[in-house]
């Protein structure tokens, strides 16, 4: 199990001596496992699970010939995260986000060196025993190399600074004297950047009547009387609207209440059509709109008319590799907006 950092106040430790900060790569968390005798490269994502397979070649490819030149680490298990960063040092999730970015793990903590369990020992101790590690290895940025050691600042607020500038997703602070505490752990918070922006709501989809619990149980759903998701959309710079994907989370009670006052109710087959959605990972044509109860296919689309578009702000982490927003949260009604105002930046 990997340690998971806590989300907490942060303003006192960015001006203590016992924290330092690291910024916060955007990929996927991985620990990489090296045992020379059993000639053996995995790598595991934060579930225990083999990720081996989703690992692009050249990172296999250097971390195998580095351990075979220097017989310094006889295994080891490091944690980083995989991620694809173009030449200005920003991160993408995947490379269709960004042809010409390079894979890199970059790599932050080490849990255990040639049988030694270092969970134990102060994040201090294990930072220092990776950064000799990526030293003799040449895991740096400056090399230019896939597998790169990620430094830590002493200057919090300007490792704050520099994620901003750098349009990184932020810093993970962490305590000097931290122990690998697996799970949530106090000794690491994280620091993250929402972005925000304006969408036009050009649609809605209904919720069903019923869901499933955790326990497999069918529940009473909720939304059912409000809606599903709203269809996000924005203009291009030659004025075409382009669909934003769906909105679905962040709702408070008179939030449904603000939205549903703009939205229509009336189901109606001239309202109701498919809808393939451009931008995103998936081509498949929603099904049409048949039964006149509110138990509607998944994702069928209820349109507004053009008078009845309206703007929402949206928080988002990032945009996808589509430039959809990434895990989208509603934060208001944007009334004050024109629709020509939300163009795609």
């Amino acid at each position: 199990m990997v340690m998971l950092v806590s989300e907490i106040d942060y303003e006192t430790q960015l001006d203590s001596k016992e924290w330092v900060a690291e910024l916060k790569r955007d990929g996927n968390r991985l620990q990489l496992h090296y045992n020379r005798a059993e000639n053996s490269i995995k790598f595991l994502n934060r579930k225990g699970d083999e990720y081996t397979k989703g690992i692009p070649t050249e990172i296999l490819t250097e971390l195998t010939e580095a351990f075979e030149k220097d017989n310094y680490v006889e295994d080891c298990i490091i944690d980083g995260e995989l991620t694809f960063t173009d030449i200005k040092g920003v991160d993408h999730r995947t490379q269709a986000q960004c042809p010409d970015a390079d894979p890199v793990f970059w790599v932050w903590d080490i849990l255990e060196l040639n049988g030694e369990d270092l969970r134990e020992q102060k994040w201090l101790i294990r930072k220092k025993e990776l950064k000799t590690i990526c030293e003799i290895y040449d895991f740096f940025y400056r090399s230019l190399s896939s597998i790169r050691y990620l430094p830590h600042y002493i200057d919090k607020r300007g490792a704050l600074k520099v994620a901003k500038d750098s349009n990184q997703e932020g810093i993970i602070l962490k305590h000097i004297n931290g122990l690998y505490e697996e799970g949530k752990t106090k000794n690491q918070i994280k620091v993250k950047f929402d972005q925000t922006d304006d969408y036009i709501v050009v649609g809605y989809t209904l919720a069903s009547e019923f869901s499933t619990n955790t326990k497999g149980e069918q529940i009473n759903n909720k939304r059912f009387n409000y809606f599903k998701a709203l269809v996000l959309a924005q203009y291009d710079k030659n004025g075409i609207l382009v669909s934003k994907g769906m909105l679905g989370g962040g709702f408070k009670d008179e939030d449904l209440l603000q939205v549903c006052r703009h939205i229509d109710r009336d189901i109606n087959d001239d309202n109701t059509r498919t809808f393939v959605c451009e931008n995103s990972s998936s081509k498949k044509e929603y099904p049409i709109f048949t039964d006149k109860d509110y138990s509607v296919p998944k994702n069928t689309i209820r349109w507004l008319d053009n008078s009845d578009w309206f703007v929402v702000e949206v928080k988002m982490q990032n945009l996808t590799e589509y430039g959809n927003p990434f895990q989208p949260r509603f934060i208001a009604l944007r009334p004050d907006k024109k629709l020509e105002e939300c163009i795609i930046k």
